[in-house]
C-alpha cells in the first residue's frame, strides 16, 4: 500500500512515531491531533524515564530498537543515560536480571552497599539489593517530539493540530471527518489516540475494552545533596515507587492507579501521604521532602496489559497503535515502526499485540459448530 495516504489519529509518541515511519516508507501521511500542540496528554505529562528492563517479555527488545531509531532521528543527547537502579524483593530483582540477560541488556546485580554507592539517596533503606542498568535514564521528550514533527513536515506530511475528528468505516476503507466537516480518506486509519482511542473507535462500532488509569507525579524539594546526575531509582516491590532528580529537587511517583474517563484526571491530595510513606521506606534520605507540585497523567491499558497494535479484524483498514501503558517513552519509537509496517501491509504485527485478542470469540471458534 506504499504511496497511499494513511491518516494517523493522535499526536503523542505513538502517533508521531508511526507517522514518521510511514513517511520513511513512502506513504503520504496525514496526522491529526485534537489538541493545539502535540504530546499534550500522556506523552507530555509523564516522568520521561527510559527503562528497558521490566516484567513484560517484549519491553527490552523494543527498547533496543527504540534506541537505534532515536539515533536515526538525530537528536544528540536525547537519552541521558544516568542509569536506572531497580530495587525490590530478591525474587523480583532476580527475575528482572533474568530478563536483562535474555535480551543482552547491560546490567549488574548489586548488594545493598553497591546500591548505595550507585544511588546515595537509598543508603540505609534496608533493601536486599538491586539491579543496575547503566544504559537507561531520562529521555528529553520535548526534543524527540519536535524532531518527529520536523521530520514529518520535511517529508511533506499534512500535520493538523487542534483538530478533533470522527471515525467512520466505509466499504472502501476508513475515513475521518474533521471538525470543519471536511473528510480525510485513507488507505488505512491508525488509531494512536491513547485514552481516546476506544471511544473514537466505539462510535464507529469498533470499541475495545481499554482502560484509562490515573497516576500521580510530584516534584519534591528540601532534599539535601541532590546530585543532578543521581540515577533513576525504581522500587519494584508491592509498594511500587520511583524517583529521579529534576530541577533542583526530585520527580517522584507512588505508582498509583485509578480508572477514569479520558482527559486530565483530577488530583487526589491524599496521594501525597502515600508517596511520602513509600519513599521513606525506599530512601530514608528523602523522608521529609517538601511537596512543591502534584499533578496527574493518564496511562491506557488493555485488560492483559499488552500493547494493542495491528489491524482490527472487523475493519482491517483501521489499525490500532495504543495501550502503551506507561511504556511509551521506552518503546514508542519501535512500536511506531511496527504499526507503520502493519498499516502498509508490509509485515504483520506481533501476534500477542493484535487487537483481535480482545474481542469475544466468534460463534464456533472453539471448534464446535455454531448451532450444533
Amino acid at each position: 500500500m506504499s504511496g497511499e495516504t494513511v491518516v494517523v489519529v493522535g499526536g503523542g509518541i505513538a502517533g508521531l512515531a508511526t507517522a514518521w515511519q510511514l513517511a520513511r516508507l513512502g506513504a503520504r501521511v496525514c496526522l491529526v491531533e485534537m489538541e493545539p500542540a502535540a504530546a499534550t496528554h500522556a506523552s507530555g505529562r509523564n516522568a520521561a524515564i527510559f527503562r528497558s528492563v521490566d516484567m513484560h517479555p517484549d519491553t527490552a527488545g523494543l527498547a533496543t530498537r527504540s534506541r537505534a531509531l532515536l539515533n536515526d532521528l538525530g537528536v544528540p543527547g536525547a537519552l541521558r543515560a544516568r542509569g536506572v537502579l531497580l530495587l525490590g524483593p530478591e525474587d523480583r530483582v532476580d527475575a528482572l536480571a533474568t530478563r536483562a540477560r535474555e535480551h543482552t541488556v547491560r546490567h549488574e546485580r548489586l548488594d545493598p552497599n553497591g546500591c548505595a554507592r550507585r544511588a546515595p539517596l537509598v543508603a540505609g533503606g534496608g533493601g536486599t539489593g538491586g539491579l543496575w542498568v547503566p544504559g537507561d535514564g531520562v529521555l528529553d521528550v520535548h526534543a524527540v517530539v519536535q524532531a518527529l514533527l520536523g521530520r514529518l513536515r520535511a517529508a511533506g506530511a499534512e500535520v493538523l493540530l487542534g483538530c478533533p475528528v470522527a471515525l467512520s468505516v466505509t466499504p472502501g476503507g476508513a475515513q475521518v471527518r474533521l471538525a470543519d466537516g471536511t473528510v480525510r480518506q485513507g488507505g488505512a486509519v491508525v488509531l494512536a489516540a491513547g485514552a481516546w482511542s476506544s471511544a473514537l473507535a466505539g462510535r464507529a462500532g469498533l470499541g475495545l475494552p481499554l482502560r484509562a488509569m490515573r497516576r500521580h507525579l510530584a516534584h519534591l524539594g528540601g532534599v539535601e545533596n541532590v546530585d543532578a546526575e543521581h540515577p533513576v531509582v525504581w522500587g519494584t516491590g508491592p509498594d511500587e515507587v520511583y524517583f529521579r532528580p529534576e530541577s533542583g529537587g526530585l520527580l517522584a511517583s507512588p505508582c498509583d492507579e485509578a480508572e477514569g474517563p479520558p482527559g486530565e484526571p483530577p488530583i487526589d491530595e491524599t496521594v501525597a501521604a502515600l508517596l511520602a510513606e513509600r519513599l521513606g521506606r525506599l530512601a530514608p534520605a528523602v523522608a521529609g521532602a517538601q511537596l512543591r507540585r502534584l499533578w496527574t497523567c493518564q496511562r491506557t491499558f488493555a485488560p492483559d496489559r499488552e500493547f494493542v497494535l495491528g489491524p482490527d479484524p472487523r475493519a482491517p483498514s483501521v489499525v490500532w497503535a495504543t495501550g502503551l501503558g506507561g511504556r511509551g517513552m521506552t518503546c514508542g519509537l519501535a512500536l511506531g515502526e511496527l504499526a507503520a509496517r502493519a498499516a502498509l501491509g508490509l509485515a504483520p504485527a506481533p501476534a500477542a499485540m493484535l487487537p483481535g485478542r480482545l474481542l469475544p470469540p466468534a460463534p464456533g471458534a472453539d471448534g464446535v459448530a455454531a448451532g450444533g
